[in-house]
């Protein structure tokens, strides 16, 4: 059974576009040409970036204003014929019109219908900007029909993923919805100076882990962080694929 993942976010900046970096890299070195990604963000196009990624750009605002919904239809009759896994990367701009266009047109259950599993993953962050991650994540289990459909991000780069003293496995959200949660993985907080610039680096010049060695800006060090950084995150995305 093909796996198609849905990365979304409504809230910008919380590390949504890396979390779909990091699964597609995953996904394409255990999948290789059986792998696609879509990325749909209309104002900042993050994955379509990496060129080593197989990234689909789907065009859903021809006027470059208001987005067209009819034009996910293109997207949808590729994720339902092609016998590849799929990711898709969805801007915070372009997340309400989406999640519209998946609940009223059941587009869930239509893929599952056509042998597909159907991933939601959503990121959550400490912060100020906790709540406001935490709602997003709630919308997306609310109206999710199936049990042990939903996968979290916690992103502790902004801080401790904390709420009047409860941890996120003890906050309303996760009792609420714990039958929709598949699983929760973490995206560890690691020295700044270090792994954190390292993590940096290789985002900004739009390169894969697979890249890196043949990238002499790198130094062994950093190879060396970089490598243990992606055993770490490919463990836990191994949980969920």
């Amino acid at each position: 059974m093909r796996t198609v993942h849905f990365v979304m976010q409504s809230k910008g900046g919380v590390g949504k576009s890396f979390a779909a970096w990091l699964l597609s890299q995953y996904l394409l070195d255990k999948y290789g040409n059986e792998f696609a990604t879509f990325d749909t963000d209309t104002s900042n196009r993050t994955l379509s970036q990496f060129k080593a990624l197989p990234v689909r750009e789907l065009q859903l605002s021809p006027d470059n204003m208001d987005i067209d919904p009819r034009r996910f239809d293109t997207m949808m009759e590729q994720l339902l014929t092609e016998d590849k896994e799929f990711v898709i990367d969805t801007g915070s701009n372009t997340f309400n019109q989406l999640w519209k266009y998946m609940v009223e047109n059941d587009a869930m259950r239509m893929l599952e219908d056509h042998g597909k599993r159907v991933l939601l993953h959503s990121i959550v962050v400490g912060d100020q900007s906790l709540v406001d991650t935490l709602n997003s994540l709630a919308l997306l289990c609310k109206y999710s029909a199936k049990e042990k459909s939903v996968v979290v991000w916690l992103n502790e780069k902004y801080g401790k993923i904390e709420k009047d003293g409860k941890r996120f496995d003890q906050m309303k959200v996760f009792v609420e919805h714990e039958k929709k949660l598949l699983d929760v993985l973490k995206i560890t907080n690691g020295t700044a100076a270090t792994e954190g610039e390292d993590l940096r680096q290789i985002t900004s010049l739009h390169l894969t882990f697979n890249e890196i060695d043949a990238a002499p800006v790198f130094s062994l060090m950093a190879r060396q962080r970089l490598y243990l950084f992606k055993r770490r995150v490919f463990e836990e995305i191994a949980r969920v694929t």
